[in-house]
């Protein structure tokens, strides 16, 4: 304990409050540790006190970091897994997909052909048609002549139907 009654006469109190505030800090150093007598037990308490402290400090550091690279790995793990996931997906998607355009074209390609055989049978039905049609019509205006000139007033003679038209074209394609 400071004696207050030995301090020279005049002695600033804040002077001796900061004398004794140092002191007490540099009994806390490592040189004050070195020191014999109840000054250097307190200081060597004190840094065997901040060096478990650190010790603390560091272990739990180190099992924070492994329990951070634990979770890590085990997060890592599983994003990796799920992106192999989606990878297979996105592949088994890209087969389909492909699988599917080759029948869409082959689909696609199926129903030209048939469109065209159709439009070819459609064509080659009209053009038959427009023939039997100029047929009929040569015919008609024949026999109009024909009984104009003899001024005979005909009947309206029996026509073909188209399909018998047809029948005869086919048999006799002249």
């Amino acid at each position: 304990m400071i004696d207050w009654q030995q301090l020279p006469q005049g002695t600033p109190v804040w002077l001796t409050i900061a004398i004794a505030v140092t002191t007490i800090f540099l009994s806390f150093t490592e040189r004050a540790a070195k020191l014999r007598g109840p000054m250097g037990a307190m200081a060597r308490w004190w840094n065997d006190r901040q060096i478990h402290a650190v010790k603390r400090q560091k272990d739990l550091d180190a099992h924070i970091d492994d329990l951070v690279e634990q979770r890590t790995t085990t997060r890592f793990q599983e994003l990796t897994s799920d992106i192999e996931l989606l990878k297979a997906q996105i592949d088994q998607l890209r087969t389909d997909l492909e699988r599917e355009r080759t029948a869409w074209r082959t689909e696609r390609e199926q129903l030209i052909v048939q469109h065209e055989k159709e439009l070819a049978e459609i064509r080659h039905s009209e053009q038959q048609k427009h023939e039997y049609i100029v047929m009929i019509t040569s015919t008609l205006r024949r026999i109009e002549i024909w009984a104009a000139d003899l001024g005979i007033a005909l009947p309206p003679p029996p026509f073909q139907s188209y399909t018998e038209w047809l029948e005869n074209r086919i048999r006799d394609p002249t």
